[in-house]
């Protein structure tokens, strides 16, 4: 499987207990693993980045640059980064009805139409519905429908895609 992730759902991913997995090595260095990392090494999952390494920048203004970094380096050894040229434009119909609900983030979606499953991993609001961010998580929440009937694009937030891979 193959998804692009946003800044938000990797900031959960670092910052939750549940999902980063701190291991004690000898001495009293430690090592952090998140819940990615097995899929990501079973070569279950590969992460999607554009070429310009944009989104790699707003995951390091948003969780830090050493961690980011630090992720970055590992998931490259298990060769889960895949570098991709982002579609340069969406539909002007769709970007203006994506603009009317209040989803502006178009970088992710470029990443996201260029990809084999075309899968967004998102737990922003602004991906489902920026108006209603009870609405996280429904298939149904108006970006999120719009993004699959229009874009082809499924969204999912960090938990299902993580459901998703265990299960499969």
């Amino acid at each position: 499987m193959q998804a692009v992730i946003d800044s938000v759902s990797m900031h959960h991913l670092i910052r939750s207990p549940k999902l980063l997995k701190k291991h004690r090595r000898k001495g009293n260095s430690r090592i952090f693993e998140t819940s990615l990392d097995r899929h990501l090494k079973e070569g279950r999952l590969t992460l999607a980045i554009d070429k310009a390494l944009g989104l790699i920048d707003e995951w390091k203004r948003t969780c830090g640059v050493e961690c980011v970094q630090v992720l970055i380096t590992c998931w490259e050894s298990f060769a889960a980064i895949v570098i991709i040229d982002p579609v340069s434009k969406i539909p002007r119909s769709v970007c203006h009805q994506l603009s009317f609900m209040g989803c502006i983030d178009r970088l992710l979606l470029r990443i996201g139409m260029a990809t084999a499953d075309r899968i967004v991993v998102s737990d922003d609001s602004d991906f489902w519905d920026p108006a209603r961010p009870d609405k996280r998580g429904d298939p149904n929440a108006k970006v999120a429908k719009l993004c699959k009937d229009r874009l082809d694009i499924t969204v999912l937030l960090l938990k299902t895609l993580l459901v998703r891979l265990r299960t499969s």
